[in-house]
Formats: structure tokens, C-alpha cells, sequence
């Protein structure tokens, strides 16, 4: 879940089948939500991406190394 966020997903349980279809014919119908979760996945995705995730890595070396 740290990785997830409902802005963008909808989470079934496993083995759920009868709630993975209701939750596609869901989105099949609304391609307002369809379009809110997919601006919100580029969103959540560039959190991730290698500058982000590089820049995150280079400042927490920069405060260890001011603790050393």
C-alpha cells in the first residue's frame, strides 16, 4: 500500500472476480473517472521516476555524509 493510491487504482481482493468485473464495467462507463485515475497514475508514477528517485538518493547522501 505504501505504493498505492486509491486516486489511481481500485483494489479487488484476491480471488474476487465478480468485484474485478464491477469494478471494470465501472470504469468502462466512466470516462471521467477513467480520466481523473489516469492523470493521477502519471502523477503518482513520476514520483518513482529515475531524476525523482536520484535526487532523493543524492540528499540523503548529502545527510549522512554531514553526520559523519
Amino acid at each position: 500500500e505504501d505504493y498505492l493510491s486509491r486516486d489511481c487504482s481500485v483494489v479487488c481482493p484476491v480471488g474476487d472476480v465478480a468485484g474485478l468485473v464491477t469494478a471494470v464495467r465501472e470504469l468502462r462507463a466512466d470516462p471521467e473517472r477513467r480520466a481523473r485515475m489516469t492523470r493521477a497514475a502519471r502523477e503518482q508514477a513520476l514520483r518513482f521516476s529515475w531524476p525523482v528517485t536520484a535526487r532523493k538518493m543524492c540528499d540523503l547522501y548529502e545527510r549522512i555524509m554531514e553526520h559523519a
